[in-house]
């Protein structure tokens, strides 16, 4: 339903964008890697670090 309500929102020019956003999360929710990213994320297995992390190195701008 979020799909149609997106679309009926949309403006004329707007609509190319939504198509494209729900086109890329249905390839996202479709893919198999994403359930295993989400694990290791979750377990904290994933390579690389957290944003937070980063962030807290490199201190304010």
């Amino acid at each position: 339903m979020a799909f149609y309500r997106d679309m009926g929102s949309a403006s004329e020019e707007e609509i190319a964008g939504v198509l494209r956003r729900w086109r890329l999360r249905v390839e996202l929710y479709n893919d198999p890697a994403t359930a295993r990213v989400h694990a290791a994320v979750q377990e904290g297995t994933a390579p690389g670090r957290a944003l937070s992390v980063v962030l807290r190195e490199h201190g304010p701008r």
